[in-house]
């Protein structure tokens, strides 16, 4: 689906900006402006004919680099009423929404919306957050499909109108169900004769072959309520493989190609663990002493509170369904009277530190996940991550305002202080 469809426009009952421009009295009966707002018209009146409203394949970044996901919008009188995985089942945010003529006819979402817009906030590493587009250039319509390009990142997307019963709510309860018993990342199967890996980063949806050549292919997907979606077929030892589906048993967990019916068995990884696993109460040690520790989760199968860190707050704890294991990160703890409250991480050897929300420590479990050990994320280069300190950032987080050493700032300390300096271990102890 890579070819642009800028000129097949006119066939499709709308105008390239081209031709609304290159005017040709011999051709056409009617003036460009004319022309171009009949299409944004009829595009606009399209999306509103779907009464139970669109699927949206929805991709992310610069060359798709943070995957793919799955909104559902209802178009209605001048408003957007989305849903989508980052907000759940049960949540419908709305908004504005028009056909402008721009790029020729273009969808924007123009009002605040804050499941649509959640992946185009910035950020205070990211400034341009997840590169989420919310302007899209509608480059073919049917009467139920609507091809995209977003008008930022230049992603090719695609929304296809939803029957009358169709849930949407239920779709996003069992993607998420798929989504949560996935316990592997790589699977193996025989493809014409040779032994195939596929391999998935569950943290961005992409899936990755690495050929017998050496050369790694790599394709965008999103979830389905029993697999996944390929954005485009990708070739795996000639068999052009697009939607899979998942399945399980007591023991094991496979994936079948459904074009080729190939079934591709799940392979452990070493070290990786479930979500689940990691819940639970510990006797955490650093440089001061230890404390006693939970786990918590928080409804989303990605975060945990870490609970008796602080009396003040409970601090976020990362889990990557990529690598198995968790991360807690630089991160925002508070708001204080004109500032942020943040624990920084410190390169206690050095006496430097970071508010980079990227930089952090793992906590890299044992074979039975009872003790796990604080290990630098080495993202911060230069640096060795070996701690934590209460820092204050300006309230817009634009700016650092220094350390929280002075008494003033005493509810903000871990344990009488507000240095976290040289966490060891977390051992797991019995309820």
């Amino acid at each position: 689906m890579k070819k642009v469809f800028l000129y097949m426009l006119l066939a499709a009952g709308a105008f390239s900006v081209q031709s609304c421009l290159h005017d040709n009295e011999d051709v056409f009966d009617t003036p460009a402006a004319q022309r171009i707002e009949e299409v944004v018209a009829a595009d606009k009146a399209l999306l509103e004919s779907a009464t139970n409203g669109w699927k949206f394949e929805y991709y992310l970044g610069d060359d798709y680099v943070y995957g793919g996901l799955n909104y559902f919008v209802k178009f209605q009188d001048g408003k957007a009423y989305v849903s989508g995985e980052n907000g759940g089942p049960g949540v419908v945010a709305s908004s504005s929404y028009d056909v402008i003529a721009d790029m020729g006819p273009v969808l924007t979402f123009n009002t605040y919306n804050e499941v649509f817009h959640y992946y185009a906030q910035p950020e205070s590493n990211q400034v341009e957050g997840y590169q989420g587009d919310f302007e899209f250039v509608i480059m073919k319509t049917t009467n139920d499909s609507i091809y995209l390009q977003g008008k930022k990142w230049g992603n090719k997307m695609l929304m296809t109108r939803m029957a009358d019963d169709f849930s949407a709510d239920d779709y996003l309860e069992k993607t998420a169900q798929l989504v949560d018993a996935i316990n592997f990342l790589d699977y193996k199967a025989d493809v014409n004769g040779e032994n195939v890996t596929l391999s998935l980063d569950t943290d961005f949806s992409w899936m990755y072959y690495t050929t017998k050549d050496g050369e790694e292919i790599s394709m965008p997907y999103i979830y389905t309520p029993t697999g996944l979606k390929l954005r485009e077929p990708i070739k795996v030892n000639g068999v052009s493989m697009q939607f899979f589906n998942f399945t399980y048993d007591a023991d094991n967990q496979w994936i079948t190609n459904n074009e080729s019916n190939i079934k591709f068995t799940g392979v452990p990884i070493e070290g990786w663990h479930t979500y689940d696993s990691y819940v639970g109460t510990y006797d955490l040690a650093y440089a001061r002493g230890t404390l006693r520790v939970k786990l918590v989760p928080t409804g989303d199968k990605t975060t945990y509170r870490l609970e008796g860190l602080s009396t003040k707050f409970s601090p976020i704890v990362t889990y990557s369904k990529k690598t198995g294991q968790p991360t807690m990160y630089a991160q925002k703890v508070g708001d204080g009277d004109g500032y942020q409250a943040w624990m920084a991480v410190w390169d206690t050897a050095q006496g430097y530190l970071s508010w980079g929300t990227s930089y952090g420590m793992i906590l890299r479990p044992n074979e039975d996940v009872s003790v796990l050990t604080f290990r630098n994320n080495e993202q911060w280069p230069g640096y060795v991550i070996s701690g934590f300190l209460m820092w204050r950032m300006a309230a817009d987080g634009s700016a650092s305002l220094g350390n929280m050493n002075a008494a003033t700032y005493n509810t903000w300390w871990i344990n009488g202080s507000p240095q976290f300096a040289r966490p060891t271990t977390m051992t797991r102890v019995s309820e």
